[in-house]
């Protein structure tokens, strides 16, 4: 068994600087503990805004910095490679875990 993960759930640098929040650290370890306990191993996906924007990389929106036909084409790529994976292994993940949280200001 396994489930796929965004990749900042095992390494948050992959995420922009400066908006990771301690709660989001506390989220991505409650996440792996999950999966730990009950034997569930992370498979963590490529990261597409870090193999294309880089490391260290300050916020930013789609539209001003991922909004390009590389983007999209490096998008095409990645998910030809997850598909691939996948099959490789011969059964689907149980789920997909995303690194996305809420804004602080809209937490509830």
């Amino acid at each position: 068994m396994y489930v796929l993960i965004a990749p900042c759930i095992q390494n948050p640098a992959y995420r922009a600087r400066g908006i990771t929040t301690d709660e989001d650290i506390r989220s991505f370890s409650r996440a792996a503990r999950r999966c730990r306990r009950f034997s569930v191993e992370m498979v963590p996906l490529p990261c597409p805004e870090t193999i294309y924007l880089g490391a260290g990389r300050s916020p930013g929106s789609f539209l001003d910095n991922l909004a390009t036909d590389e983007f999209a084409a490096l998008l095409d790529q990645l998910e030809a490679e997850v598909r691939a994976a996948i099959r490789e292994r011969g059964e689907p993940p149980l789920a997909i875990v995303g690194g996305g949280l809420l804004p602080p200001d809209l937490r509830g």
